[in-house]
């Protein structure tokens, strides 16, 4: 039921949530973790508008040289407990995401390329960590690159690729992970209380005032989220510029990071029964059975059905906070997707490059699809 499907997205977060990941590896992982934190050196750069394929293909070559054998990889992966698992996706999507893109910022030469085949040992790497993970996504994700990347007793990002540049581009790139993480981490209390709601509505056949604190903690992450999202906390040149592309890709065909992966916003759709708007390729396998199995109980018609009518005005309320949300949320995407770059082509996050339809095109189709989202939030 809920509660097990819970317990088990925890006990697969390290016991935590937001997940808890560890940096301590056995080798030869200790030494892509060093990799992936000296690799900035040498991707970021900022005389980027006079870089050419030849200096991708450079960087990418660079990497290579320092990858381990992928038999050594393997092996000492299936060594790992989960709070090394969980480091270790953070450290592996970023060292994918370094070679797909080749420079930070993001170039055209590289959006340009047809095909673009990952090395084996990242791929392979890739392969296994998602799969101990659940996650049926090639690229990086929110949990990996976001949720996995941020640490929060220092507060910076672990696996940045900014270090090296100044103030304002560091934090742009530090508040494109922070902010999902703890908007999840102040929301964690409304997935106990969806548990909680479960239980009463129907596992007890009573009616509940169990999500009331968990309404409450969403009315904070949201308060969170416009609080920070704005400038100049978040630069929308430097957010653009220096975060967004090198995190909103796609590869093979599968979504790159993108808001549409918070698991906060993915639960509060099942319990509402909004029907999702992409596949969840990027959950991870508890993140995805509990959304799965909150959507399969159906407590909202439950409570309607039973006359449950403190149930049906609590979830009600979390229907107008998301509702709100959303409105709102149109107006901030298309505000910060809407900037032109010589460097690179229009790029959108989730979907990718959007070059076939230019900036204008690109950003229309943000808000339309944002705001079909937002009338079937009912």
């Amino acid at each position: 039921m809920l509660d097990e499907a819970w317990t088990q997205l925890v006990d697969e977060s390290g016991g935590t949530w937001p997940p808890s990941p560890s940096r301590q590896f056995p080798s030869p992982l200790d030494k892509l973790h060093e990799l992936a934190l000296e690799a900035p050196n040498v991707f970021s750069r900022p005389d980027y508008a006079s870089m050419k394929h030849d200096d991708i293909k450079a960087n990418r070559a660079w990497l290579v040289e320092r990858l381990q054998p992928t038999d050594e990889v393997l092996t000492a992966l299936r060594s790992l407990n989960q709070h090394q698992i969980l480091g270790m996706a953070a450290c592996m999507s970023t060292l994918a995401h370094m070679y797909r893109w080749g420079s930070v910022p993001t170039l055209t030469a590289a959006q340009e390329e047809k095909r673009n085949h990952l090395p084996n040992m990242i791929l392979a790497a890739q392969m296994y960590l998602n799969g101990r993970l659940g996650i049926r996504s090639t690229g990086g994700t929110i949990t990996t690159l976001s949720l996995c990347n941020y640490d929060r007793e220092r507060d910076v990002i672990y696996y940045s690729m900014t270090k090296n540049f100044t103030p304002d581009i560091i934090a742009a790139e530090l508040w494109n992970a922070k902010l999902f993480h703890e908007m999840e981490r102040i929301a964690e209390p409304f997935y106990r209380s969806v548990v909680q709601l479960a239980d009463d509505v129907i596992g007890r056949g009573k009616d509940s005032t169990a999500l009331e604190e968990g309404n409450e903690a969403i009315r904070q992450a949201f308060a969170y989220f416009y609080k920070y999202l704005k400038e100049p906390t978040v630069s929308k040149a430097v957010w653009s510029r220096y975060a967004q592309g090198f995190h909103g890709w796609s590869w093979d065909g599968f979504e790159g990071v993108s808001g549409d992966q918070a698991v906060m916003v993915r639960v509060m759709d099942a319990l509402l029964g909004i029907p999702p708007t992409s596949p969840p390729t990027h959950l991870t396998k508890g993140q995805r059975d509990f959304v799965d199995t909150l959507r399969t109980a159906n407590i909202r018609q439950r409570a309607v059905a039973e006359g449950f009518p403190l149930a049906t005005k609590s979830i009600n309320d979390t229907l107008r906070m998301l509702k709100t949300w959303r409105m709102g949320h149109v107006k901030k995407a298309c505000f910060y997707e809407d900037i032109h770059l010589p460097e690179r082509k229009p790029m959108s996050g989730g979907k990718g490059t959007d070059a076939d339809l230019g900036l204008e095109g690109m950003v229309a189709r943000i808000q339309m699809r944002l705001q079909t989202r937002t009338a079937l939030t009912r």
